[in-house]
């Protein structure tokens, strides 16, 4: 058996309802994940649990191109029925390339 650490990156809703994990909870994880990465700052789901993710720092402009920070906005979309399933992702223009 897994063993969860309750600090694990996961959804507002998730957080706030206490309900079980989904895979747009799974897709909202990957969305911090990969942001997290991009700013170089571990932790900012921990230090941001219930506030959106349009309060985190802005990821660094002269770094990333506008697809993956489209990317990052699409996977951590606060709305769960907006938030792209596994294919949506893999057809994204940033992941596309790196997939098929």
């Amino acid at each position: 058996m897994v063993n969860i650490n309750n600090d694990t990156p996961g959804p507002p809703l998730t957080w706030l309802m206490n309900t079980d994990s989904s895979s747009a909870d799974d897709i909202f994880s990957l969305g911090v994940l990969l942001y997290e990465m991009a700013c170089l700052i571990p932790g900012l789901s921990l230090q941001h649990r219930i506030e959106p993710l349009k309060d985190f720092p802005a990821l660094p402009r002269h770094k990333y191109s506008h697809d993956f920070k489209e990317l990052c906005e699409f996977v951590t979309d606060s709305n769960t029925f907006k938030r792209p399933n596994i294919v949506q992702i893999l057809n994204h223009p940033y992941v596309y390339p790196f997939y098929y």
